[in-house]
């Protein structure tokens, strides 16, 4: 008698041939798929092989992507993992540390365990890291390269990294991400995005004071314009009132110390090349800075004029010197009638009116490569909240060049400038380099050994003054990625290297641009819908 299956039953429902079959197959697919993956990936016994008389020296150095040959990294950094540019059907790469420890990875590209990395990391401190690369030529022979140094540095780096995620052109200015980075791992946040907003809002420059997140800000234009502003880790939107400016204001810089932003206020607008490689140029209509008071809410004027544009803020770690770009207005002198300033003259607070922005923006077909800023510095009192009469540090104009981005070390002693052939957006500038000046002595010069024959900008000090992260085009020409270089305490710069990725094709994959990288020793702690929600508030 058959049974029938019921609640009650034991008996096991019928497999049919088929089902089996198919089971069967795919379990031995799955084991098959494993046992190859791990032929390929699991790290092979190197000892075993090049005492095996396959392997061949060579004097030859590997070609890596990213390049971190002689490279010094903290040793916190996330795995460096790489891309062998060299012909083969199989790799090995060695890791160690000599008479320490040590591990092999396995694929053309590397994906290093973060396990692994840290205990590398830690017996490294203070030393190097040697890496032997071993390509398999055909079924019985191997090459091996020869051996690539890192240095381990003994300062860690800052572990979170801000920055604006971009496309490199001027088309979609709304898809813009303000996003932070885990250095210790390959973690990315996006903590704003600019069409959460609004589809037509454009998010300009981040800015926070003394490394850490409870106070920061960022600038919304077009639709939904104002100012985020996050003091003591409450968000507020508002408009600093910004006189010379309709769009508000721009470049930002925290004091250090005191609830005081000096704000540039730049009425800016574009130009674009028909053959140059520059391609774009950004240039200045009007341009004046201003002291913010966070808790009262309140704008003083630190230079209003129409004769100077200033731009880039950047305080001295101490708080006590605010140091600026400031370059002579190349444009004519108003007339009083015209058809393009129908109005002239200026407002209340001595700046020109819109009509004048107009007149300036026709005129800038002339004289766009006339606008050269040099590197100023003032006094500050904090008490007192009074600045005292400008200081030339770097004559740009006598030098026919152009200082952009200021920003001085953790220790007060260097500061770090771009130098390009004009203008107030060397981002766009292939002449554009990195020079440092020697707060003591005056000495400035160029940083050779971070710069290339593409443009360098939108660079800053890690806390610790031993870190400096810049913007680069080197890779491409056009997409600007993130370099890393250390500064030793005896003055001496170290060869830059790329932001480390899982995949090292991210690199060259991701059709962005980071802008403005900036470091702090914190991570955000806002959520992103409550920034995005503060957003769309009215100012």
């Amino acid at each position: 008698m058959m049974k029938k299956f019921g609640s009650g039953s034991t008996a096991r429902p019928f497999r049919s041939p088929r089902a089996l079959r198919f089971w069967g197959t795919f379990l031995a697919a799955c084991l098959v798929g494993s046992a190859a993956w791990l032929f390929v990936h699991a790290p092979k016994d190197l000892d075993k092989l090049e005492a095996s008389g396959q392997v061949v020296e060579t004097d030859e150095a590997p070609r890596l992507y990213p390049d971190y040959a002689g490279v010094v990294v903290p040793p916190n950094i996330a795995p460096l993992n790489f891309e062998i540019q060299e012909d083969g059907q199989e790799y090995l790469t060695r890791f160690s540390i000599d008479e320490g420890y040590s591990f092999v990875a396995a694929g053309q590209k590397t994906d290093v365990r973060r396990k692994a990395w840290r205990r590398l990391l830690e017996g490294a401190k203070g030393k190097r890291i040697k890496v032997e690369v071993f390509a398999r030529a055909d079924k019985k022979s191997w090459k091996a390269f020869a051996p690539v140094f890192i240095d381990v540095a003994e300062e860690p780096i800052d572990r979170w990294l801000h920055y604006r995620l971009i496309e490199p052109g001027y088309e979609y200015f709304s898809r813009v991400v303000l996003a932070q980075r885990d250095l210790e791992s390959f973690d990315e946040q996006v903590w704003f995005n600019a069409r959460m907003v609004d589809s037509r809002t454009c998010v300009n420059c981040h800015t926070f004071q003394d490394h850490k997140t409870d106070n920061f800000l960022v600038h919304m234009r077009r639709v939904h314009a104002g100012t985020l502003l996050c003091a003591d880790g409450e968000l507020a939107k508002l408009d600093p009132k910004i006189p010379s400016d309709p769009l508000g204001v721009a470049y930002a810089a925290w004091h250090p110390r005191e609830p005081l932003v000096a704000f540039s206020s730049n009425s800016t607008f574009q130009m674009f090349h028909a053959t140059s490689p520059d391609r774009i140029e950004v240039l200045d209509a009007a341009s004046d800075l201003v002291l913010f008071d966070v808790e009262k809410r309140a704008s003083a004027p630190i230079c209003l004029t129409d004769e100077l544009f200033e731009t880039f803020p950047a305080w001295s770690p101490d708080g006590t010197a605010l140091y600026y770009c400031v370059a002579k207005s190349p444009y004519s002198a108003q007339e009083e009638e015209s058809d393009l300033s129908p109005t002239g003259g200026t407002d209340a607070f001595g700046n020109p009116k819109l009509a004048e922005f107009d007149r300036r923006k026709v005129e800038a077909l002339g004289v766009y490569s006339d606008f050269h800023y040099s590197l100023a510095r003032r006094s500050f009192d904090p008490a007192g909240r009074a600045f005292g009469e400008p200081e030339t540090l770097v004559d740009a104009e006598a030098l026919g060049k152009s200082v952009a981005h200021p920003r001085v070390s953790p220790d007060g002693k260097t500061l770090v400038y771009t130098l390009s052939k004009y203008g107030t957006f060397p981002i766009w500038r292939r002449d554009a380099d990195l020079w440092s000046l020697d707060l003591s002595t005056g000495e400035t010069r160029a940083l050779e050994e971070l710069n290339s024959g593409e443009s360098e900008s939108w660079h800053e000090w890690d806390s610790s003054g031993r870190w400096l992260f810049f913007s680069s085009r080197r890779d491409d020409g056009a997409y600007t990625r993130v370099y890393i270089a250390h500064y030793s305490e005896d003055g001496k710069w170290s060869k830059p290297f790329l932001l480390p990725q899982r995949d090292p094709e991210q690199n060259i994959e991701l059709m962005k641009s980071y802008n403005l990288p900036t470091p702090t020793s914190e991570p955000m702690k806002i959520k992103p819908r409550k920034i995005v929600r503060a957003g769309r508030r009215p100012c």
